[in-house]
């Protein structure tokens, strides 16, 4: 499994880095059709009360039940041209399913087991990628290293994020832990209890972010959001089926798209 250094002050620049990286001439993002749906807005904040813990507490304990999650789904929404929205369910043994779109270039559903990233690029991706051979293609599934350069595996490394995120929650890359806080309030976010609380980024270029922990004994990090990009974490400890795609639904020539990097 690829391993980035992700804090929650920092995943949204993290990811912003990826996505430039994923979004250049001929990479992109997946499937237009079952991208996630934005996270629900949170209801208003209640009054914060004295019992609340406080957010480096929070972040403490999620990073304590991050550490023995085995999976979770992360959904990503972005605002803007070249953003990538959908959503990804990873495991800790590699296994990743999901589905990603950038905008104005096109989209993937993707499947990751062991070395082989499996994807199935919509219109606009296969126009890119697929050099003349896209009505060729069809409706199929191309195979791809999980370990090279290509498209398929820009977008699996969306399937990382997800897992590295709750076990670094509120760390700095030095390792140190975040310290500017606003007050932790109870809210519902999508119909889960949670705590949140703003963080400011003075070192990436975002005023503050809004984080969301589960209000429970060993809480979880549930959102980190902010502009132009916010990221939701669902399903946690949920199997994750990356099976293999059936042969007959699979790109003979696949493996010759293999050589095409992303510029």
């Amino acid at each position: 499994m690829r391993t980035h250094r992700l804090s929650t002050a920092v995943l949204l620049s993290t990811l912003t880095l990826v996505i430039l990286t994923a979004c250049g001439p001929e990479g992109s993002g997946g499937s237009d059709a079952a991208a996630s749906a934005p996270a629900a807005p949170a209801s208003p904040l209640a009054k914060s009360s004295p019992a609340v813990p406080e957010p480096v507490e929070l972040l403490r304990r999620a990073r304590t039940a991050g550490a023995v999650l085995t999976s979770v789904k992360a959904t990503y929404t972005g605002h803007g041209d070249g953003q990538v929205t959908g959503s990804v369910s990873a495991d800790r043994d590699g296994n990743c399913v999901g589905t990603l779109d950038v905008e104005g270039t096109g989209g993937a559903q993707i499947i990751r087991s062991g070395t082989t990233v499996w994807m199935k690029p919509d219109a606009r991706l296969k126009a890119r990628i697929a050099l003349g051979s896209a009505d060729r293609i069809g409706d199929k599934w191309l195979a791809y290293s999980a370990h090279g350069i290509t498209t398929a595996a820009k977008f699996a490394d969306f399937c990382d994020l997800g897992l590295e995120a709750q076990e670094q929650a509120g760390l700095a890359d030095s390792g140190a832990e975040a310290s500017t806080f606003g007050p932790a309030v109870p809210k519902t976010v999508n119909g889960t209890e949670a705590l949140t609380f703003t963080m400011l980024d003075t070192t990436h270029g975002y005023d503050t972010v809004e984080v969301a922990v589960t209000r429970d004994a060993e809480p979880h990090l549930l959102s980190v959001g902010g502009d132009p990009l916010a990221v939701a974490f669902s399903e946690f400890d949920a199997p994750v089926p990356a099976a293999q795609p059936p042969a007959e639904q699979l790109f003979n020539g696949g493996k010759l798209l293999d050589r095409v990097p992303i510029p």
